[in-house]
């Protein structure tokens, strides 16, 4: 912008202006164009970064006769006297400028920008370190939701992997539910039923469940749970490990092969001796069944409980044949043909039901 005696008041006037440098004109120049309120804005603007990227006061124009003098006063005296630089021409002198007026009144100047203090990196580091912290520890202490897990049986044993990786086979008509709560050590189990449990080890995680009002305590093995829903017993049997079992202030510690039972109407808690047919009590789960001079009614019973199915003599006879024989792991229909075939029978499906045919023992 030009005002009327023609000077152009620009960025480089204003710098100018402000290390003192303007000639009248030039000062009169700016004092006129100041008077417009945004003019006066980018003007103070100005004036903030220059202060800012300048710390140090501008030096204003050298008077060379001044400077020649005092660098004659610094030359040793014995040498021939130095011939004086001719008089240059004085650059006119700084004008002040006067203070910008806005209708009439003085506009005062935007003070300067207090610095910041000394050291204000180090509290800015602390501050942010602390929100951090305050904020991890926020995320710590306030847990999230719990993992649960819910399984069930219905008709035919289940099998399933805990969110643990351990191995549970529900017996029929069971209900199992886990949970494992973030940040907390253990893992609570509610049991309803029947179940075998192959408990992945984790001695800081202990495995805790809950069956029919008693506690059984793991932290690592092998070994079933029978707390069937409106029974006055549980019944806990080991088969690796230790086991703790707990039924109010009585607790027994179980061993590989050993077997405690609770009955709640004696309120006695003890160690007991494996009934006969133990370990066939565990097919619904391992699926191994061992019969020795075993009436084939009873391994019938087994064979039932084992597979979730149901076996039909067609002669009653045969309930009172005896069987020897065992079986690891193997299918239903192969299991009911070795048994047929050992006592002179046959086996056959029919309508999802087996049937066993023969002459019968007296």
């Amino acid at each position: 912008m030009a005002d009327q005696n023609g000077y152009i008041v620009d960025d480089d006037l204003l710098v100018k202006h402000l290390t003192g440098q303007t000639l009248p004109a030039e000062a009169a120049a700016v004092a006129e164009w100041l008077v417009e309120p945004d003019h006066y804005a980018h003007y103070d603007d100005l004036r903030l970064v220059w202060q800012l990227t300048s710390p140090q006061p501008v030096a204003r124009l050298v008077d060379p006769d001044q400077a020649w003098g005092k660098f004659k006063q610094r030359l040793p005296q014995t040498g021939p006297a130095t011939e004086e630089a001719p008089p240059s021409p004085q650059p006119p002198p700084a004008q002040e400028l006067p203070p910008p007026t806005l209708g009439g009144k003085v506009v005062p100047l935007r003070p300067p920008a207090r610095p910041l203090p000394a050291g204000w990196w180090k509290v800015a580091a602390t501050l942010a370190l602390l929100a951090v912290v305050s904020y991890g520890l926020q995320r710590w202490y306030t847990p999230g939701p719990p993992e649960v897990a819910e399984f069930a049986a219905t008709a035919r044993p289940a099998e399933h992997r805990l969110p643990d990786s351990s191995r549970v086979v529900l017996n029929r008509g069971s209900q199992l539910s886990f949970t494992r709560q973030p940040r907390r050590p253990g893992r609570a189990v509610e049991l309803t039923g029947e179940a075998y449990f192959e408990v992945r080890p984790d001695a800081e995680n202990p495995f805790v469940i809950q069956a029919n009002g008693t506690q059984v305590r793991v932290t690592g093995t092998a070994f079933n749970v029978k707390a069937l829903a409106g029974a006055p017993t549980v019944r806990v049997s080991v088969r690796e490990g230790r086991v703790e079992f707990t039924a109010g202030s009585q607790t027994v510690t179980l061993g590989a092969n050993q077997t405690a039972v609770f009955d709640a109407t004696t309120g006695q808690l003890q160690p007991s001796e494996a009934p006969a047919g133990e370990a066939n009590q565990l097919a619904y789960a391992l699926k191994v069944l061992e019969f020795a001079r075993t009436p084939l009614s009873q391994a019938l019973a087994d064979v039932e409980a084992a597979y979730g199915v149901k076996v039909n003599l067609a002669n009653p006879a045969l309930a009172n044949c005896q069987l020897t024989v065992r079986f690891d792991d193997r299918p239903l229909a192969e299991v009911l043909q070795i048994m047929a075939e050992t006592l002179g029978a046959t086996a056959r499906e029919v309508d999802g039901q087996w049937v066993l045919e023969g002459p019968g023992c007296p």
